[in-house]
């Protein structure tokens, strides 16, 4: 399926003009050129080898060798829609009687223990009689437990020439009522040997656990009434979440781990949403601090805090009950945790983290197969417009399209994988020969300006001057 070209060469010229051997890895990308755009969700891999915290160091590369453009991409969580349907027992409310008898007259609703209607009836001057014929209805929606947002009616008699008007309310206990319709129409009619019919009455979503519908107009009542109700629920539910378990470290950043410290590396730049922390043993209780480190400079590192807690784990009767997971919101770019103590701990606690992976977006320009690059030292991407072509493709196809998904390869390797600890080492190795540098030119400084303190010629040739006779 061939795509028009003014869709990507507008943005094509951002891509970068480096080649798949500039990267550390390539993965192949299973995806064609039957969709204008696909999206890739980042494997752990991905995060791995990637050093850069908003993945400016990725790429995709066409079969041509040549970049595609590319920019990330805020997935918008998958729409799920439930329906649920029930036809409710619908009875008749019987007529009061006329003028003058409503003192003997009583209506009594038969109910079980669950609150379902069993049979309603009238006692007259003490006497159990059949109820009357009536245009007006209960229904019993207490074993309906979701909102109402529609109520279908069918009945047996008459078979034509019904407009009906529908007063609808609502309650839980059938003495306080609440007005949830005031005018509803319903009609089935014939014009021109064509039916017409309008049976629903639509409800706001109330959950009630028993309808009235009271008859407002002078038509003839209907009989063998017939009631289902229909609730409609839209919920967006976002994907569920990756756990991983970072590695404990001794030295991290410049500090050192100890019964009070406890330092942690993830694989990569993870965007995590919840930490996770069980203590060693069992009937154990701490006041924990989580941290993480953020990068100032380039030799500089300042740990941040993100939540307190008091940590527990306790076994009471054969169950274990441990403390909450911590809610990161929204989701942080960490590389590495650490965990500060008030008092020692005997054995380093259980961390893992979760997180959603997060979306890349590509258009397919050129041929495939298509190739993500991750990992280059010297080149970081910008992101390309790609939410200029996306906009036009939900104007041609819908606003609920989204780009196909494309998953990846087998990882290939262009050179060693990066070393965390390595990375770590080489920052504290650079600090402390700053620190070195720096030391060493100041007591430079302080000699020259000790000679020059003691040597008064010296400081003379110094300021240009010639030295004093004697």
């Amino acid at each position: 399926m061939r795509w028009p070209v003014f869709l990507i060469a507008s943005i094509a010229t951002s891509a970068l003009a480096n080649t798949p051997a500039d990267y550390a890895a390539r993965i192949p990308i299973q995806a064609d050129n039957s969709s204008a755009a696909w999206q890739i969700t980042l494997s752990e891999e991905v995060y791995r080898w990637s050093q850069d915290d908003r993945l400016r160091d990725v790429a995709v590369f066409n079969a041509e060798g040549r970049p595609v453009p590319l920019a990330r991409w805020q997935q918008e969580p998958e729409e799920h829609i439930e329906r649920r349907q029930s036809e409710l027992p619908a009875f008749e409310l019987p007529e009061p009687p006329a003028e003058g008898r409503a003192g003997d007259w009583n209506l009594v609703i038969e109910r079980d223990g669950s609150g379902r209607v069993r049979r309603i009836q009238t006692r007259d001057d003490g006497e159990r009689t059949e109820p009357a014929a009536s245009r007006d209805w209960l229904l019993d929606a207490s074993a309906f437990d979701k909102g109402i947002d529609t109520v279908t009616l069918d009945w047996n008699d008459p078979h034509d020439g019904v407009v009906a008007r529908f007063r609808v309310e609502g309650s839980d206990d059938l003495q306080s009522w609440r007005r949830l319709r005031e005018d509803a129409v319903i009609v089935r009619l014939q014009r021109d040997g064509i039916p017409v019919e309008r049976r629903d009455i639509d409800l706001p979503g109330m959950q009630n656990r028993y309808l009235r519908l009271i008859r407002l107009d002078a038509g003839e009542a209907l009989r063998g009434m017939t009631a289902v109700v229909r609730s409609e629920t839209r919920s967006r539910q976002a994907a569920e979440l990756r756990w991983l378990t970072p590695r404990w470290t001794a030295s991290l950043a410049g500090v050192e781990a100890s019964a009070t410290r406890h330092l942690y590396m993830l694989p990569g730049s993870i965007p995590v949403q919840r930490v996770r922390i069980h203590l060693a043993n069992d009937n154990a209780l701490a006041d924990l601090e989580l941290l993480s480190a953020e990068p100032l400079t380039a030799n500089r590192t300042r740990w941040q805090s993100r939540a307190r807690l008091v940590a527990f784990r306790l076994q009471q009767d054969g169950t274990r009950i441990d403390n909450a997971d911590i809610s990161l919101a929204p989701a942080l770019n960490l590389r590495s945790l650490r965990i500060d103590s008030e008092t020692p701990l005997a054995d380093v606690p259980q961390v893992q983290v979760g997180y959603r992976p997060e979306h890349l977006v590509f258009l397919s320009e050129g041929s495939g197969p298509y190739l993500l690059a991750v990992g280059n030292a010297r080149e970081r991407r910008a992101d390309a417009p790609v939410e200029t072509a996306i906009k036009l493709l939900r104007a041609e196809f819908g606003q609920d399209w989204q780009p196909p998904q494309a998953s990846l390869g087998a990882l290939q390797a262009n050179a060693a994988p990066p070393d965390p600890d390595a990375a770590a080492t080489a920052s504290a190795w650079r600090r402390k020969l700053l620190w070195l540098v720096l030391i060493g030119a100041t007591l430079v400084i302080a000699g020259i300006a000790i000679r020059l303190l003691r040597n008064p010629a010296e400081r003379g040739a110094v300021e240009g001057q010639q030295p004093p006779e004697e």
